[in-house]
């Protein structure tokens, strides 16, 4: 008893590591001395703490001798769904979390773990009617009320969703998971001044969230906050750059210029980045659009010599040359991306385009 007495303080002061060790000393216990009840408890704890340390392979052990000594205890079920929920299965961790409800149907934190995995699931209705009952019943439980303004999100209800998030996601608190919900209900009901105050919290406390960085950006972006996006953008780890960072920072290069002035921003991003071959890409889809079709054949073409392989930049070589009526090239654009994806709709209707034009109706049809 004093080692799960410790065992359970640990966990309280977010101990884990140590936890484990002390609920191991119990589970290690020779036979006999330690009772069906302690076992269980102690077996509780120990996946608990494995869990909270992200050590997965070792409590799906845990959870496994559970089931081997005592399959069918609530608890054994209540492990099963936690540990599927951190797995990715949902819907085993609903078959289970509903097992445990069952039997428990006065439980609060259970029908809560119950709303996450049909959350999980897709299944947004049932979701929200389950999380929606925790909340009237707890309504100081706010990892609750956030899991259902994810649900009233899902079923496209910002306002619903706002509403639930007040006193959670405010001024005096920080949780960016809170602000970032708000953020997003703010954003969809057209207030994106207040978006972005919560986005900036949220970036604040956790300022290695990418996806709230790049939400903040494209909320600056929508704001006509050019600077402001370009050197949050700036600031992106290079491993967390990809397509759609790189499409923000041409947008907030050129945010607001026109022309020359649009071109000469470009030129000084490509030189900055000159192997770069998403970006280079990017550039060449705002040339393009602008009419600068010299500057934009110049950046598909590099972005090619960097990546052989980059959709985007043969999509747009491809255009230009079909424009110039240069069916050749293009062909042989559209054709190196079905190489790779032999069912990229935009490479078939582009074949198939420049197939009507010929005058090839059957050669069009093929594509089609």
């Amino acid at each position: 008893q004093a080692w799960l007495l410790r065992g359970r303080l640990l966990m309280a002061s977010a101990k884990y590591a140590d936890a484990n060790a002390a609920f191991k000393r119990v589970t290690d216990g020779a036979p006999g001395q330690v009772s069906v009840p302690e076992e269980i408890l102690a077996l509780s704890g120990q996946a608990e703490a494995l869990l909270a340390q992200n050590d997965v392979k070792s409590a799906a052990g845990v959870v496994k001798l559970m089931k081997l000594r005592h399959q069918n205890t609530i608890i054994a079920h209540y492990l099963q769904g936690r540990l599927a929920l951190q797995n990715g299965d949902a819907q085993t961790a609903v078959n289970e979390f509903r097992i445990v409800t069952n039997a428990a149907p006065d439980n609060v934190a259970m029908k809560s773990l119950l709303g996450a995995a049909l959350l999980a699931q897709g299944s947004h209705e049932q979701a929200l009617a389950t999380l929606s009952e925790v909340v009237a019943q707890n309504p100081a439980d706010q990892n609750a009320r956030k899991l259902l303004a994810q649900a009233q999100l899902s079923d496209n209800k910002p306002d619903d969703a706002r509403r639930t998030l007040l006193g959670v996601a405010d001024a005096a608190n920080t949780d960016a998971q809170a602000d970032w919900l708000m953020a997003i209900s703010l954003m969809e009901t057209g207030d994106v001044k207040g978006s972005i105050s919560f986005l900036e919290k949220s970036v604040a406390a956790a300022p290695a969230n990418t996806p709230a960085q790049l939400a903040l950006a494209r909320a600056y972006l929508s704001n006509r906050q050019y600077e402001q996006a370009r050197v949050l953008l700036e600031k992106l780890a290079p491993d967390k750059r990809d397509a759609s960072s790189q499409r923000l920072q041409v947008m907030a290069q050129i945010g607001g210029k026109t022309g020359p002035e649009a071109t000469r921003e470009l030129e000084e991003l490509v030189k900055a980045n000159p192997t770069d071959a998403d970006l280079l890409a990017i550039a060449g889809v705002y040339a393009s659009i602008s009419g600068d079709t010299a500057h934009a054949s110049r950046y598909f073409a590099q972005a090619l010599q960097s990546n052989p392989e980059n959709v985007t930049a043969h999509l747009g070589s491809a255009s230009l040359a079909a424009r110039a009526s240069d069916f050749k090239t293009a062909t042989a654009h559209f054709q190196a991306i079905l190489a790779r994806d032999p069912k990229h709709q935009q490479a078939m209707l582009g074949l198939a385009s420049i197939a009507l034009r010929q005058g090839k109706t059957a050669d069009a049809r093929q594509w089609l």
